[in-house]
């Protein structure tokens, strides 16, 4: 990436459950103005896989996706999935075989390896090695592995979106 081009932030599950839970779009609606006019100026976005988590997990910050899909929404393609199978391979603890479900961290790794982004997760790093005997692998474990650039969390997810909000620039919250 060169330096004139500004990087592009994807957000995971989790990110985006923290900024509803941390900015209620009834108490912050300018938050919510911000992010759509990021991902209408291409800086952040949520893939496909991602959307289809939070139908399952969070109505409201669904919906609000849902409302804005053409503008935040990044279709996974054939080339992403194939390189999402590859990191499955290589950290089959990325998902759960047992879930019935589709999960989005093998598919938001391959996107950022593919089209270098930032990963925004409120996932806390394991402090164990990435092939101890462990019950999953964690996003930040994953991104620091195969270099990715990543934003996380050690102690608490709100820290996660200040950072996150730092970097694109948002100031005036309330």
């Amino acid at each position: 990436m060169s330096q004139t081009e500004s990087k592009k932030y994807s957000l995971d599950t989790s990110a985006m459950l923290q900024i509803s839970k941390t900015y209620p779009i009834h108490l912050f609606p300018k938050v919510w103005e911000k992010i759509e006019r990021a991902a209408e100026e291409g800086k952040l976005f949520v893939l496909d896989k991602v959307y289809n988590e939070l139908s399952r997990k969070d109505d409201f910050t669904h919906n609000w996706i849902k409302s804005i899909k053409k503008k935040i929404v990044k279709v996974s393609g054939t080339i992403v999935e194939s390189k999402a199978a590859e990191v499955v391979i290589a950290f089959p603890k990325i998902i759960d075989p047992d879930s019935e479900y589709e999960q989005a961290d093998p598919y938001l790794i391959a996107d950022a390896l593919l089209e270098v982004s930032v990963i925004v997760t409120c996932e806390k790093p394991h402090q164990l090695p990435l092939q101890a005997n462990r019950l999953k692998d964690k996003i930040p474990n994953v991104c620091d592995h195969f270099g990715i650039a990543n934003i996380h969390t050690q102690v608490g997810g709100e820290r996660v979106i200040i950072e996150l909000f730092e970097a694109l620039g948002f100031t005036d919250l309330g």
